[in-house]
């Protein structure tokens, strides 16, 4: 009896850590095809049809042609607003004789001067009391690191990009 539990809860140990690679490995796919947004969704679209064409992560190409066509992707990372733009923009800075280092997915400096801080989730479901307590600290770390690195006097707002679900959450 006590063997069978055992392999029950081994069974389920080893589905829950095979969805928890799953997720991370479909999150670094996603975040890998987002970095080649560059210059206009005419050519990410295209991008996107030849990574589709060699078979590069299925479900991670599904989940951004899903995003073109919902028009998150154009409406956040394409535009005219847009004066330039950041993938995977790394930093490090030191505070309280901490060293922080990070990587923000993308950091767009508007016409305008103001600066967006673009996050991609792969998440499948959206609560935003969840999103609030799980993401704040993470975003109060790129706020600093952007402030540090770009000025004070920049305006800086910070979108989490729900990929799956269409969604874009404008963190305050």
């Amino acid at each position: 009896q006590e063997a069978s539990s055992f392999n029950i809860i081994s069974d389920i140990e080893n589905k829950v850590s095979l969805t928890s690679y799953y997720s991370m490995e479909l999150g670094s796919r996603v975040h890998e095809l987002m970095q080649m947004a560059q210059i206009n969704l005419e050519d990410f679209s295209d991008f996107i049809s030849q990574a589709e064409a060699l078979r590069y992560g299925v479900d991670a190409i599904n989940i951004v042609k899903q995003s073109i066509q919902d028009g998150v992707i154009s409406s956040t990372i394409f535009g005219d607003k847009i004066a330039e733009f950041y993938n995977e923009f790394s930093f490090k800075y030191l505070e309280d004789q901490k060293l922080i280092i990070g990587k923000i997915d993308r950091v767009q400096i508007l016409k305008s001067g103001d600066i967006e801080i673009l996050e991609y989730k792969t998440d499948a479901q959206f609560n935003e009391a969840h999103v609030v307590k799980s993401y704040s600290g993470q975003v109060g770390i790129y706020r600093e690191a952007v402030r540090r690195i770009f000025g004070q006097s920049n305006q800086i707002n910070v979108k989490i990009i729900f990929l799956k679900l269409g969604i874009v959450y404008e963190l305050g």
